[in-house]
């Protein structure tokens, strides 16, 4: 083989070698979430978890029922009212993703509420209904939030249910009550 050819077909491996790696899945692809859209009131199975959104608000004021007693607390609350159930794997029972994303933001529930379903049981046999709570700053009122449930780690590759809701629709309610997680029939 000629110098000449060597040199060409030295290239041409370089420029194969270089086009395979922009072919490659980035080395943290593997870890993105596997994402089902829903909207409100449709039910939607995303891995080990089915969900049915009710409704979606604002509250300026919540009054909750905690072990201490009644608790009242003003903010700006984005209620989420939902139902949800495992679909088949009851060890893995509870929603461990809840994340609101608005921009670059990302909020989970807010500690202050304590009747919350992120922190119920899940069964296979029956759907729990209650309501997630996200606190946003006050002047958070427009813009699109997206609102991602799942019994897995979405950062680890998970499934999980993502809700787009445009915050300038919602209704806004000056005072609500949250009631406890309770069963209904399932999804």
């Amino acid at each position: 083989m000629n110098r000449l050819a060597s040199w060409g077909l030295g290239a041409a491996f370089i420029a194969a070698a270089w086009g395979t790696t922009l072919l490659a899945p980035a080395p943290t692809e593997w870890r993105t979430p596997y994402v089902t859209d829903i909207e409100v009131g449709e039910v939607q199975t995303s891995g080990n978890l089915t969900v049915e959104v009710h409704d979606v608000y604002f509250a300026d004021e919540l009054v909750d029922s905690q072990p201490s007693g009644v608790w009242t607390g003003a903010g700006n609350f984005l209620v989420l009212d939902l139902s949800a159930q495992v679909y088949q794997d009851e060890s893995m029972n509870r929603i461990v993703t809840r994340t609101a994303i608005l921009g670059d933001d990302e909020y989970w529930p807010t500690e202050r509420v304590y009747t919350q379903i992120g922190s119920a049981t899940l069964s296979a046999a029956i759907a729990s209904r209650g309501t997630m709570v996200f606190e946003l700053p006050p002047e958070v009122r427009s813009g699109t939030i997206i609102v991602q449930l799942g019994s897995g780690d979405a950062k680890q590759a998970g499934q999980i249910t993502q809700l787009e809701i445009s915050l300038e629709e919602l209704t806004v309610h000056d005072s609500m009550r949250l009631e406890k997680v309770r069963w209904e029939p399932s999804l």
